[in-house]
Formats: C-alpha cells, structure tokens, sequence
C-alpha cells in the first residue's frame, strides 16, 4: 500500500505542478513575457504523470494482493 500512495502521490503533484504551471504562464502572457518555456515545464510534468501511470497497475496488482 505503501507504493501505491506514493505513486499517487507523484501523480497528484504533477496535476498540482501544471495547475500552477498554467497560472504563471497567464501572468507571464499577461505581462508581456514568452509563456514558452512554461510550456517545456508543463510537458515536463504530462511526461512524469504518464510515467508515474504506467508504473501504477503493478503497484495496484502488490496492494491487492492477500495478506
């Protein structure tokens, strides 16, 4: 179970990351700035959700498995 929050937890950080991510490229757009490189930041954290995701089925496969 222990895994299993973790790669939870991984994954909620990232939404959590391009949810703030997203916000700094507003003001950076807004203040007349490139919003580009919050872009690279926001594929950084897609890239490290999707891999967190893919690990997930076997860390639900060993937290679901008897005691």
């Amino acid at each position: 179970m222990k895994d299993l929050q973790e790669f939870l937890g991984e994954h909620q950080d990232s939404v959590m990351c391009r949810v703030v991510i997203t916000r700094l490229a507003e003001d950076a757009v807004a203040a007349g700035e490139s919003a580009f490189p919050y872009g690279a930041l926001s594929e950084l954290e897609r890239f490290r959700a999707r891999e967190t995701e893919a690990r997930l089925p076997k860390a639900w496969k060993k937290a679901d498995r008897p005691l």
